[in-house]
């Protein structure tokens, strides 16, 4: 800002010079904003993130084993590739049976890379049960029946005082409810409730009420 000399102050930018959304001017006719954060720099979009997906630990044990069969599965393709091309160069240009100068393109291709990259698609056919598929169905079924069976319907997980039996809403994690051994929270709501009764009352200097009676109960 510029005085009436004409020299310039410097006005540092401050917690106390910050105006927060909805705030009123009180004796000020105006006031010089300067927009810091928008748009997504902004505190409210900078903490909006992606709603993490919760992936239990015998899902993220079963993905690392179909991982490794695929690796497995590859590798053995890629040896029974190159194996055939090694017997039919070594070998099968004696079997006169099996024709093994008659090339084609689709099982006996000239090129011996084409003939190996065949190979390798025809044995991921042959060796395609090698990862078990019906497992993964097997598993949501489970889950399934799990959450809205025998949690939902448990007898034993009815509150008594309200008769609300337990909500699952979740079926991703529930392999891992067995393993818990303590519960940590900090945040007031999670796993309490927030009930919130009026036990006493000061009117007028009078006293009403005690902290053995609720006073919205009636008398």
């Amino acid at each position: 800002s510029a005085t009436s000399s004409g020299e310039v102050d410097v006005v540092p930018i401050t917690m106390n010079e910050m105006l927060l959304r909805g705030c009123m001017l009180k004796n000020s006719g105006f006031v010089l904003g300067l927009v810091l954060y928008t748009g997504r720099e902004s505190r409210i979009q900078m903490n909006n993130r992606n709603v993490p997906f919760k992936l239990g630990s015998f899902e993220s044990y079963l993905n690392m084993q179909i991982i490794l069969l695929l690796f497995l599965q590859f590798s053995i393709c890629l040896g029974c590739a190159i194996a055939a091309l090694v017997w039919r160069n070594e070998q099968g240009m004696y079997r006169y049976y099996l024709a093994p100068q008659s090339y084609n393109w689709e099982s006996n291709n000239e090129n011996p890379f084409v003939f190996v990259v065949l190979q390798i698609l025809s044995n991921w056919i042959l060796y395609s049960f090698m990862i078990p598929i019906s497992l993964f169905v097997s598993n949501e079924i489970v889950k399934f029946w799990q959450t809205f069976v025998y949690i939902n319907q448990d007898k034993e997980m009815i509150d008594p005082e309200t008769g609300e039996a337990a909500r699952s809403r979740n079926s991703n994690v529930i392999e891992d409810l067995g393993k818990i051994s303590y519960v940590f929270s900090d945040k007031t709501g999670t796993l309490t409730s927030n009930d919130m009764r009026l036990r006493a009352i000061g009117i007028g200097g009078l006293s009403f009420g005690s902290k053995d009676r609720r006073l919205e109960l009636k008398p």
